[in-house]
């Protein structure tokens, strides 16, 4: 289930939008999303989804800041010398499915983007097909069996 999309605004753990991180493939053929935000070298190594709202930002338990904790690859642990009790980024923040932030998995997906042509031919070819009929990936009806 997709709780929340990722989009270029997009805020991640190192404190850059997901539109700075750049696709990387891996030597095992995984995608990555690298930060490579400029002027400051960031070791971010995979784009890590953090909600925001305004200026609402989420905080971790030991309630300091995404910025605060280190976004290289691992448990993310509280970068503030003070904070003694963290144990990697962690949040309290139960997410509108109602399930906690530690329930949740972020997995990349790549959609098909569609353009105006795509959708004004998809329309079209809906039109042809008649009340209780589903179109074939050919052109051709079949029938609908329910």
């Amino acid at each position: 289930k997709e709780c929340l999309p990722i989009r270029g605004e997009s805020w991640c753990l190192c404190g850059h939008r997901r539109k700075v991180h750049k696709e990387v493939k891996t030597s095992s053929g995984k995608v990555r999303f690298k930060c490579s935000q400029r002027g400051r070298n960031c070791p971010c190594e995979h784009f890590y989804y953090i909600p925001a709202q305004g200026s609402w930002i989420l905080r971790c338990r030991c309630k300091h800041k995404h910025i605060d904790h280190d976004p290289s690859p691992g448990i993310h642990k509280c970068t503030r010398r003070s904070c003694k009790k963290c144990e990697g980024f962690d949040s309290p923040w139960v997410c509108n499915c109602g399930c906690p932030w530690i329930q949740h998995h972020q997995h990349t997906v790549q959609k098909q983007k569609k353009t105006i042509l795509d959708l004004c031919q998809e329309a079209i070819a809906m039109t042809e097909v008649k009340r209780g009929q589903v179109p074939s990936r050919e052109g051709k009806t079949i029938e609908n069996i329910d």
